[in-house]
C-alpha cells in the first residue's frame, strides 16, 4: 500500500546519490581496499540481484545503511544476505545510531557504525584484517553473546577537508538521479555536503550522527569538489545539502568569491536559516549563481514555533524572505503540520502565513517524530505516538498512516488539511500567473506542469 501511494509522487520526490556510503567508500579506497557500491534504489534491484552482485564482487564485508522509513527493507535484505552468503554485515546510518540495542538484537547484523562513520569504518576494517580486538574501535556496536556492546563515542572529525571527496565513480551516472521538481533548473544536478553538526536544538531534528558541534569545509575545498562534479561527472547544477549552509556567514562569502574567481557557471541551491542571513551574504550568493534558498519555516504560529525550540520569530521570517527575493533569489518554504500542541486553528495560521509570504514554492510535511529526536521522546511520553506504528509509516507524510497525531487532531483531519493546504497554496490565480511569467524554457513548462497535475491528484 505504501509503495503504491509513493508512486503517485515519484515525479516530485527527490532521489539523490547516497553520499554517506560514497564517503565511506572513498575512505576505504584511500586505505587501499577494493570497494563496490550498489545503489539498489536507483537501479531498482531485487534482493536476489543484490545478492548476485555481491557474489560477483567476491566481497568479504557487507556494509548497509538504514533510514528509519526504509528500515523494514534493510532488515529483510540483511536477513537474506546473511542466510545466503554468510558474510559479516555492518550497518550504519541514523536509525541504528538512534536505536543501537534494538537494531543489533537482529542477528543478521554483526557490527554497527554509530554516528560519523569514516574513521570508525576505516579502523574496523583494519582491525578485522589484523584479527585484533574490535572492542578498541570507538563508535562501534556489536554483540557479545546476547549482550549488545557499544565501545563509546568517537570524537568528531575536526578537519573535514581531510576526508576525500565521495567515490561517485562507483555510483550510477548523475543523470540516473532525480531532484524534486521545485528544486532544480538544470539536470543533472549533483548534491554536496560541506559542513556537519548543528548547534541549534530544534525538537524535530536528529543530532545523533553528526552532533551539535558545527564543523565546516573551507571555501577552496568546497569549490574544488564543485569543479570535479562539473568536469568529471557532468553536473550542470549543484545542491548543497547542509543542514544550515549559512551557519558561518564568512565561509559563505569565501565560497561565493571562490566560485566567481574560477568563473564557474552552475546554478545552485541550499538550505538555510533566516536568522543567519543578511543582505551582504544574499547579494554574494546571487552573484555566485544561487537561484533558490530553502528556509525551514515550520509554522505560522509563534507559540507552536517556541514549543519545538526553533528559535526564530515570524516577523524575522517575513523580513528575510522579502530580503531574499529582493536579491533575486527564489524562496522555497518548508512547513510542518501537526506539531506538538497543534490544532486546526494553528494549522490554518501556518497556511495563511505561507500564502502571505509569497513564496516561490512551499512544502507541507506531516510531522514525523524520528527516533533520536526530542520530539520522539515527547511523543512517547504523551502517548501521542502510536505504539503499533511500524517504521515504514515514517515517510514524512507520504504514508497513508500517520504514526503521530497531537491530541487535538485526528490522523484523518491532518491528512485532509495537508492536501487542502497544497491546493490552496498552489492553485491561487495570483500564484499561477507569477509562475507562468517565470517560464523561460520547455524544461520549465515540464516542471510546472508536473507539479500542477500532482497537486490536482491529491485526495
Amino acid at each position: 500500500m505504501l509503495e503504491e501511494h509513493c508512486k503517485r509522487f515519484e515525479n516530485v520526490v527527490s532521489v539523490q546519490q547516497p553520499l554517506g556510503l560514497a564517503y565511506l567508500a572513498a575512505v576505504l579506497q584511500r586505505d587501499g581496499h577494493e570497494v563496490n557500491l550498489i545503489d539498489a534504489a536507483v537501479l531498482r534491484l531485487s534482493e536476489e540481484q543484490i545478492a548476485n552482485e555481491i557474489r560477483r564482487f567476491d566481497a568479504q564485508l557487507i556494509g548497509i545503511t538504514a533510514l528509519t522509513p526504509r528500515y523494514h527493507i534493510t532488515l529483510s535484505l540483511a536477513t537474506k544476505l546473511k542466510k545466503e552468503l554468510g558474510l559479516p554485515i555492518l550497518i550504519g546510518g541514523s536509525h541504528v545510531t538512534a536505536l543501537p540495542e534494538e537494531t543489533m538484537r537482529n542477528e543478521c547484523f554483526d557490527y554497527a557504525a554509530l554516528g560519523e562513520g569514516e574513521a570508525t569504518v576505516s579502523e574496523l576494517v583494519q582491525t578485522l584484517e589484523g584479527h585484533e580486538d574490535i572492542s578498541r574501535v570507538k563508535g562501534l556496536a556489536y554483540r557479545n553473546g546476547k549482550e549488545v556492546v557499544t565501545t563509546g563515542h568517537r570524537p568528531f572529525i575536526e578537519n573535514l577537508d581531510s576526508i576525500p571527496f565521495p567515490a561517485r565513480q562507483l555510483l550510477p551516472p548523475l543523470s540516473e538521479y532525480q531532484p524534486s521538481l521545485a528544486a532544480f533548473k538544470r539536470r543533472p544536478q549533483a548534491t554536496m555536503v560541506t559542513s556537519r553538526g548543528c548547534p541549534f536544538r530544534c525538537a524535530f531534528c536528529d543530532h545523533s550522527v553528526f552532533g551539535n558541534q558545527y564543523r565546516a569545509r573551507t571555501g577552496r575545498n568546497v569549490v574544488d569538489e564543485i569543479e570535479q562534479l562539473i568536469t568529471q561527472f557532468g553536473a550542470r547544477e549543484i545542491r548543497f545539502w547542509d543542514d544550515t549552509f549559512n551557519m558561518n556567514q564568512q565561509r559563505v562569502l569565501d565560497i561565493c568569491d571562490e566560485i566567481r574567481s574560477r568563473n564557474i557557471d552552475a546554478p545552485w541551491t541550499c538550505l538555510a536559516r533566516v536568522d543567519r542571513m543578511n543582505e551582504e551574504v544574499l547579494g554574494a550568493m546571487a552573484k555566485a549563481g544561487c537561484w533558490q534558498i530553502d528556509y525551514g519555516i515550520e509554522s505560522g504560529n509563534q507559540a507552536i514555533l517556541n514549543g519545538i525550540m526553533k528559535g526564530q520569530k515570524l516577523e524575522n521570517v517575513e523580513k528575510v524572505v522579502k530580503m531574499t527575493k529582493k536579491a533575486g533569489i527564489g524562496v522555497r518554504g518548508f512547513f510542518m503540520l501537526a506539531l506538538p500542541g497543534e490544532t486546526e486553528a494553528t494549522m490554518q495560521d501556518t497556511l495563511k502565513f505561507a500564502k502571505r509570504l509569497d513564496l516561490t514554492s512551499a512544502v507541507f510535511h506531516v510531522t514525523t517524530p524520528f527516533p533520536g529526536t526530542e520530539l520522539f521522546k515527547i511523543a512517547k511520553e504523551t502517548g501521542e505516538l502510536r505504539p503499533d506504528a511500524s517504521y515504514d509509516e515514517y515517510m514524512l507524510g507520504f504514508s497513508d498512516d500517520v504514526p503521530y497525531v497531537p491530541s487535538a487532531l485526528t490522523a484523518q483531519s491532518v491528512k485532509e488539511f495537508k492536501n487542502s493546504a497544497y491546493r490552496e497554496f498552489y492553485l491561487r490565480p495570483s500564484f499561477l500567473v507569477k509562475r507562468i511569467l517565470e517560464i523561460r524554457s520547455y524544461k520549465d513548462i515540464q516542471r510546472y506542469a508536473g507539479a500542477f497535475f500532482t497537486v490536482n491528484r491529491l485526495d
